[in-house]
Order: C-alpha cells, then sequence, then structure tokens
C-alpha cells in the first residue's frame, strides 16, 4: 500500500475517532507511516498468447550439458500463482496458455566466477533449455534476466550481473527447423545487461519465421558470438534494431540476419574497430535488402571481416564506400571474400578500395561475383598483389566494362579469373610498367577474346603549374586530378604534348570551351631556355590542311599533307624526321618553323634541325585560378516518384506519379503500371513526356481487393521506377455478387465472400471436383501418399516443422487460387471456424447437405453438399450418404510425415433425415485423400 493511501486511511480513522483515545490514534499513524510499502512487481519475461485460441508452450531441455547443475524455473499463468510442477528440475514441461492470456517465468539461476555473481541460464555449464510454441500468436514482454537472476528474498531482478557464456543462448530456438514460429511481437522484451558472454544471445530468435518486432539490443560492450545468428531465418522480419557498439569482438554480428528475406534496409553501422568475422555472413540472404549505410568507417580490416557480408542480397543497387586503408591478421583472412556476390541488382560499387600495401591472402576472392549490373569497378589501390587475392573478384560480372588498378607486378596467381565473364569490350587503368599480356597469372582480362583497351598512367600528380623533374629525358606520362575530373596523360607528339581527358561520371557536355596553356622549353646547350606558350582550344570542329615539308637545307622535301580540326595543334604523323649525319655532324630534330599553335587556316610547316642535343621539360595549368576544375553536370536516369492514388471506389482509382527531374536528359515516355501483385505490374499505360505530375484513371475494379502500382519514366541513359505503393478498393455494399464470374455472398460483414459453389461445380448442389491438399491437379487419377504433393518418402520436403514451419498454403499451392485466380483461394481453419459460430446450420435430407445462414443477415446464406471424399482412385459416398470432407488451407505443422496433418471442414451422417453430427473443423486429415473445395475470396 502506498504512503499516500495508508495517510488517507489514517485521516479517515481520526475523523470518528472520540478525543480520549486520540493517543491510540498516533500509534495507528505511526504503525501506517512506518509499516513496509509493498513493492512494485518485477518485470517478469512473459509470454501472451495474442490468438483467439488457446495454445501450447514448450520448455525444453537439451542432452547437453551437465544434469546435476539444474535450472530452477516457475512460471505463473494470468498472474496466478507461481508453482514448476516438474518432479526433476532438468524435465522438460508443457505450458497450456489460453487465448488472450499470458505466462510470466522467473528463475534464481545465478553462479560465482572469480569472486563475481553471473547469471548461468542456458550457460554451457549447465543443461540447454529452450522455450517455443508452434500455435497461436505470441508477444513476449518484460525482463529476460528474471529467468537468470530473480532474487526471491528481495523480490528484485538482478540486470547488472555480467551474462555468464550461452546465458540466453538459443532461448527461443529448439534446434534444427524448431524456431518459436508463433512468436510475433518481441518489442517489449528487455535486453538489459551490459555486461554481455560470449554466445550469450546467439540463436535467441533463430527461425521465429512470423517475428515482425525486436527487442532494443543496448549493449556497447561486446563479447566473441555474442549475436551470432540472433535472428536468422526470421523471414517476416522488416525492420532490424540499432546497434551502437563501436568496437567489436570476433564474430559478434556473425549471420545476425541470414536469410531475413524481409528485411529492408541494415541498421547503422557505426563501428570503427573490427574484429575476425564479425560482420560475416551478416545479411547473407537478405534478398529484400535495398538499402545500406553509406560508409563502413573501420580503418582497419581483420580476417573475414566482411566475409559474405551481403551475399546474395539481390535487391541491393549501392554499396558502401569502405574506408580501411590497411589489413591485418594472420591467414586465413579473406576480409572482402564474396562480400557482395550474387549481389545481382548492384549497380554502384565502393569508388575506392584504399588498402594500398600489405594486401593478405583470398582478401578479394569473388567480392563481386554474379553482379550482373555492375558496370565499374572500385579504384584498386593496392600497389603490390598477395597469393590469390583478386580470385574470381569480378567474374560474371557481365556488364563490367571499367577497372582501375595500381599494381605494378602480377606476383604468383593473384588474379585467377579475376574478369572471367565480363563485358565484351572495356577499358583497364593501370600504370605503364604492369606487364601486358594475357597469360593464366596475368588475366587482364581473362583471354584476347575481350578486346579491352588498356591505358596506363604514372602515380606522380603534378601540380597546376608543375614540371617534369630536372633531367628526365624519358617522356613519361603524367595524370593531373582534380575532384572528378582527369587529364589521362601527356602523349608525346614530337617536341609537343597534348592532353588527354576522361569524366569519371557522365556529363552533358565532354569538356567545356576554356583554354589550357602549355610550356614547352627547348635548351640548346649553345644558347640559353626558350619558352613558347601553346594555347590549345578544345571543341573546335571545322577541319584545315597542314603540309609538312624539310627545311631549305634539305631540299624542301614534302614530309606529310593532314587535315587536323580548326583550332587545334597540328601533329606529325609519321613520328620525328630522322636525324641527319653531315660529315663529323649529327643534326637531331628540334621542331618546325613556325612554331605549331593551333592551326585556323591552311599552313604549311618546315622541320628544324640542330647539332645538339635537347632536354625537354614540360608542366600544364589553366588559364586563371577561378578555372581550377573543369565543370560537369552529371547526366542519370530520372527521378520519377510514385503518388499515393485518389479517388479510390469499389470499381475504380486514380493513379499518380511525378518526375521530380530528368536527369539531365529529356525524358521520353514516362506511365505507370499496376496489377493485382507487386511483383507483377504487368498492365502499363503511358502518359506523355517530360518532367512533371501525371495520372491514370482506372476503372473496372473489384471491390475488396488490393492493388499495386508503380510509375516510370524514361531517358536515354534508362528507365526509372518509383516505389510501388498499394490501394485497397472499397467494399461493395451489396453483400453478394461475382469476382470473375464466380457468384459469392459475404454472410457477416468484415468476413471473407463465400463462392456459392464448390470447386468443379455447376451449381451449388453438385460435388465439384476433390484435390488433394497442397495439390493444383482436379481429380487426380489415384489419390495416394505415394503421389502426394510433397512427399519425399519419409517426410514432407514442405509445409509442417519437418519441413519449413509454414502452416498455411501458399499461392502456388493452393487449388482455388490456381483454378479461379482473381484472389480466390481456400479458407483457413480459422474462416471455417468463423463459419460455424457466425451461421445458423441446418441440415437437409432432400438436398443431401447443409445450409449455413447468416446470424447477422438471415437472407444470406450458402449450401454445402455431402459431397464424399477420393481415395486410392476410388470416390466414396458422393451420393451424399454419409461423409462431407472440405479443404483448410491450414496445416496441423506436424513434426514429422504422419497420418493426419492437414485441418478439415468434415461432417459425417449416420441418419439421412436427422441432423445427428453437426460440421466441425477439428478433424485433422492426411494430405493425399481427395476432398472438396469450397473458395472463399477476400
Amino acid at each position: 500500500m502506498h504512503f499516500a493511501q495508508k495517510f488517507i486511511i489514517f485521516v479517515r480513522y481520526l475523523k470518528h475517532t472520540p478525543m480520549k483515545n486520540y493517543f491510540i490514534s498516533f500509534f495507528v499513524l505511526a504503525f501506517c507511516l512506518l509499516s513496509p510499502l509493498q513493492a512494485a512487481e518485477p518485470d517478469y519475461l512473459t509470454l501472451t498468447n495474442t490468438s483467439n485460441s488457446s495454445a501450447t508452450l514448450y520448455f525444453r531441455r537439451t542432452s547437453a550439458g551437465n544434469y546435476s547443475n539444474t535450472i530452477n524455473i516457475e512460471w505463473s499463468i494470468n498472474g496466478g500463482a507461481w508453482s514448476d510442477p516438474r518432479t526433476n528440475k532438468y524435465d522438460n514441461a508443457t505450458i497450456t496458455v489460453p487465448a488472450g492470456q499470458s505466462v510470466r517465468f522467473r528463475g534464481n539461476n545465478t553462479i560465482v566466477q572469480n569472486g563475481v555473481t553471473k547469471c548461468k541460464f542456458n550457460g554451457s555449464s549447465s543443461i540447454y533449455w529452450f522455450i517455443y510454441s508452434k500455435q497461436g500468436k505470441f508477444a513476449a514482454s518484460g525482463d529476460v534476466m528474471s529467468i537468470a537472476a530473480y532474487d526471491e528474498a528481495t523480490n528484485t531482478i538482478h540486470d547488472e550481473y555480467p551474462l555468464a557464456d550461452y546465458c540466453f543462448y538459443s532461448l527461443f530456438y529448439y534446434g534444427s527447423n524448431s524456431g518459436f514460429t508463433t512468436l510475433e511481437d518481441a518489442s517489449d522484451l528487455r535486453l538489459p545487461s551490459s555486461q554481455l558472454g560470449q554466445y550469450c544471445y546467439s540463436n535467441m530468435f533463430c527461425q521465429a519465421y512470423a517475428l515482425t518486432k525486436v527487442p532494443v539490443l543496448p549493449a556497447t560492450t561486446l563479447q566473441p558470438y555474442c549475436y551470432q545468428s540472433m535472428f536468422s531465418y526470421c523471414r517476416t522480419l522488416t525492420t532490424a534494431p540499432a546497434l551502437p557498439a563501436t568496437t567489436l569482438q570476433s564474430g559478434c554480428y556473425q549471420y545476425m540476419f541470414q536469410n531475413c528475406t524481409s528485411l529492408t534496409q541494415t541498421p547503422a553501422l557505426p563501428a570503427t574497430t573490427l574484429a575476425s568475422n564479425c560482420y560475416s555472413k551478416m545479411f547473407d540472404g537478405c534478398t529484400a535488402l535495398t538499402t545500406t549505410v553509406d560508409v563502413l568507417p573501420a580503418s582497419d580490416l581483420p580476417p573475414s571481416c566482411y566475409y559474405y557480408m551481403y551475399n546474395g542480397c539481390t535487391s541491393l543497387i549501392k554499396a558502401p564506400e569502405i574506408e580501411a586503408t590497411t589489413m591485418s591478421g594472420s591467414t586465413p583472412n579473406q576480409q572482402c571474400s564474396n562480400m557482395f556476390a550474387g549481389c545481382t541488382a548492384l549497380t554502384k560499387a565502393p569508388s575506392v578500395l584504399k588498402v594500398e600495401s600489405g594486401l593478405k591472402t583470398s582478401c578479394y576472392n569473388n567480392m563481386f561475383l554474379n553482379c550482373s549490373n555492375l558496370e565499374r569497378s572500385p579504384d584498386i589501390k593496392a600497389t603490390s598483389l598477395a597469393s590469390e587475392s583478386f580470385k574470381g573478384m569480378f567474374s560474371n560480372c557481365t556488364k563490367l566494362n571499367t577497372i582501375r588498378t595500381y599494381h605494378t607486378v602480377w606476383g604468383a596467381y593473384p588474379t585467377s579469373d579475376w574478369v572471367n565473364s565480363v563485358s565484351n569490350t572495356g577499358a583497364i587503368y593501370c600504370p605503364p610498367t604492369l606487364p601486358r599480356t594475357y597469360s593464366y597469372s596475368t588475366q587482364m582480362p581473362k583471354n584476347s577474346t575481350y578486346p579491352w583497351t588498356i591505358f596506363s598512367y604514372n602515380l606522380t600528380y603534378i601540380p597546376v603549374g608543375g614540371e617534369w623533374p630536372d633531367g628526365q629525358t624519358d617522356h613519361r606520362q603524367y595524370t593531373w586530378q582534380t575532384d572528378t575530373n582527369y587529364v589521362q596523360g601527356w602523349m608525346r607528339t614530337l617536341d609537343l604534348y597534348h592532353a588527354e581527358y576522361y569524366h569519371d561520371e557522365a556529363c552533358t557536355q565532354l569538356f567545356p570551351e576554356e583554354e589550357i596553356i602549355v610550356f614547352l622549353a627547348t635548351q640548346k646547350e649553345s644558347s640559353s631556355d626558350i619558352t613558347k606558350n601553346i594555347y590549345v582550344k578544345l571543341g573546335a570542329v571545322a577541319k584545315v590542311t597542314i603540309t609538312f615539308v624539310d627545311d631549305d637545307y634539305h631540299n624542301n622535301t614534302t614530309l606529310a599533307s593532314v587535315s587536323v580540326a580548326k583550332g587545334t595543334v597540328p601533329v606529325y604523323p609519321n613520328g620525328e624526321p630522322a636525324a641527319y649525319s653531315i660529315g663529323d655532324k649529327i643534326y637531331y630534330f628540334v621542331g618546325w618553323t613556325p612554331a605549331l599553335v593551333p592551326a585556323t587556316e591552311n599552313a604549311t610547316y618546315k622541320a628544324v634541325y640542330s647539332d645538339s642535343p635537347r632536354y625537354e621539360y614540360v608542366g600544364f595549368k589553366l588559364e586563371d585560378e577561378d578555372k581550377n576544375e573543369f565543370e560537369c553536370t552529371p547526366v542519370s536516369k530520372p527521378v520519377v516518384l510514385t503518388n499515393d492514388a485518389t479517388s479510390v471506389t469499389s470499381e475504380g482509382a486514380v493513379l499518380n506519379g511525378l518526375v521530380s527531374s530528368d536527369g539531365g536528359l529529356t525524358v521520353t515516355e514516362r506511365g505507370l503500371c499496376w496489377g493485382t501483385a507487386a511483383d507483377a505490374l504487368t498492365n502499363c499505360t503511358e502518359k506523355g513526356e517530360g518532367t512533371g505530375e501525371f495520372s491514370w484513371t482506372l476503372t473496372g475494379l473489384t471491390p475488396s481487393t488490393t492493388y499495386y502500382f508503380q510509375a516510370y519514366a524514361t531517358n536515354s541513359i534508362g528507365t526509372a521506377q518509383g516505389e510501388v505503393r498499394s490501394f485497397t478498393t472499397e467494399a461493395s455494399a451489396d453483400p453478394s455478387g461475382f469476382t470473375c464470374n464466380h457468384e459469392w455472398v459475404q454472410l457477416w460483414e468484415g468476413g471473407p465472400k463465400w463462392a456459392t459453389m464448390n470447386l468443379g461445380a455447376s451449381s451449388p448442389e453438385e460435388t465439384g471436383d476433390y484435390y488433394m491438399w497442397g495439390g493444383t491437379t482436379a481429380n487426380p487419377a489415384s489419390c495416394t501418399l505415394a503421389n502426394c504433393p510433397y512427399n519425399s518418402g519419409s517426410s514432407y520436403s514442405k509445409y509442417g516443422v519437418a519441413a519449413d514451419g509454414k502452416i498455411t498454403l501458399e499461392e502456388g499451392d493452393d487449388a482455388a487460387a490456381q483454378a479461379w485466380g482473381c484472389g480466390w483461394r481456400i479458407p483457413t481453419r480459422d474462416e471455417v471456424l468463423e463459419l460455424l459460430s457466425k451461421c445458423t446450420i441446418s441440415y437437409s435430407y432432400l438436398k443431401k447437405g447443409y445450409t449455413f445462414t447468416s446470424k447477422e443477415n438471415t437472407a444470406l446464406s450458402i449450401f454445402m453438399p455431402t459431397a464424399g471424399y477420393k481415395n486410392a482412385g476410388t470416390v466414396w459416398y458422393d451420393d451424399g450418404s454419409k461423409y462431407a470432407r472440405y479443404l483448410t488451407a491450414t496445416s496441423t505443422a506436424s513434426p514429422s510425415i504422419e497420418e493426419r496433418d492437414c485441418y478439415i471442414l468434415y461432417w459425417y451422417v449416420k441418419n439421412v433425415y436427422t441432423e445427428d453430427h453437426k460440421p466441425e473443423a477439428n478433424t485433422q486429415s492426411v494430405r493425399y485423400w481427395g476432398m472438396s473445395v469450397r473458395p472463399v475470396c477476400d
């Protein structure tokens, strides 16, 4: 009782107390104020059954661990008394949780190690315990520490105790194919400990297929493998929890979200200090993942840190930048091995791999294997290679056409198949000293069938206005770089040099009309330096004729006649004119007179010779300081948005889109596509061109149906799509109608629409066709276990705990969906239970079947005949005399292949003149019997 409550009681007592008894009154006051206040109820680990039927929780152990080190656990159903009915503390337990009720857990399970009290629950020194269920729907809440560190004497939970190794290992996962498949919400579950142990949360929610909300993970000091496989195979999880730690431990996030096939984006990954395997396979198989972090900020890469990190993320478009400049650790290494393998939608790789020295064995193996949409590689800054460091790096990147490397020697087999099956044409940029052979050990690319162009550049940059070092006589190539534009190199042409350019990004124009000043200095032994300024004008298109002749000393012989673009420096096509020996003198070609400057008209140039060798220096700069970079306007696909649908009715809607940017090029087509499935938008309409808003009005839609749509826009770069959006048409005011020519009745508000006849029938009284559970073939010739869908002999390969945990038929295995389409399907067991509870049921011996009449509207009803069933090639009782077996889409999720493992709507008529057996939906049937189907749609 709170202090305020006690004080109010005292005041009420005093009001009715005679004056002579005030001494007693003060005694009462002291008792009220000094008696202990009631402690708040601890926040126990709680599992709540949120479904409308009871469900069973299993509290189990494995055979691992020390049987003498038992676990002390007790539980309370819906706030009732605490109990533990187990005879032995290491026995299994089964707990039935009624619909809407919850079960709480607590236990004092601590150990003392080196004088420190730790939580041992599920620890490696004890038996492994698991809590899970395959029935109902569950939400987890409360403090997980209540099962590990509850103190009964003080009625408190010790969140401050460190977790022992394996403390909550596989808490909700009971071995292979036995996850807590009905756990949907764990957002209110608290994992408060900041002192983790190794493997403490490993496998905790593994194979929780229905989990959509997860707990907060506040720990910033991690231990090896602490979150390993924590959410692997959580197939409906769309949002990951925040991961605040900046210093990681070995394997701490390994497999953490593996095969979370609905996860669309990753959490922030702020860690700057990594450890081996820390991100290994973290998002492996996350096929819906479209967005990840912009940057992975760590400066050093230990062994296997990014190993298979995004492998198989087939929707990922852009890779994060990798900031690391060093690699550490001993073998095996594989720092980035298979990091983006199978990312078939990836178009943007990291811009640069910054590690310049110290590559490790297999560090980039298969890094972009099968990235079939990747066109440009990162700049690979490594100047020397390790064994197999590039093996398979870009194998099967069928669109790859640009690679830039900085290494000068190949080493021992460093690039095995590194560019196998890439684009037929492309360019490799590399230092000039790198060997150009196509041998097995230097595949660049793999073989000569790919006519790739090889460009060379020197690793030294010349600053603006810089020069070659004094004494240089070899005309090496240099690269000048601004932010996004490059001078590819100074190419020697006689005594002059011209610049070749390229851009990293596409531009709306190749180069601006700017002047570049080239300093050309010719030094002779007998004279001082002579410096001339040569102006190179870019972009001119007119042609002029240039004639090159020898000088007067050699009779003015014509050497060549060429056409060049007006405004560009003429180039003599055959290299330097030959040197001449006259007597004991050797005359060297030194240039042309007049000087080769941008040509504006037809001209003749004479070759000039000297009897002394010359040394050349070259530098360059832009004309003035404010032109320090070439300006480039990038072009791209258009930017298009899918806006919400408007004017939605039961039969129509207006779809809306917006082209917010043309990407620098004209939008030649824009439009909208739609359909009844997000991945099958097959109906499209074009709505003009250019930017701005556009819309399309749909008519003739089906009431109460969800439609998906997406805007698109096209320019010369390609087609861009907006986000896929959806809308649901309004329900029809009429409780009956037709969907794709099949009549239906909506027996109660908000319920499914029930077809008025069986699948394959032409009237309500006809029995129709028979189907096996999971089969889509009508009236199969022999309904036996041998020809049952997904039967693999000793077990079923799909549906059920032993296979994949799925308990509801998918569209491809639904006979009604495949036969009628348009949203028709087999009803679930829950929908059949609603049919039985929301309808009045009456039997007709004349019509041989049951009529289900709505309790909400008695004018609405459906009739279902006693249609019999098919087994081993024979149809039994289709005359309406005894049995009816109607399929539901719900499996019992049995743990192995059994005689009966799917729910059906069932009745048995002992006497056709009486209602002696009401239909019920708790009966289970074998999958391979042929049964009737009464379709529903939404």
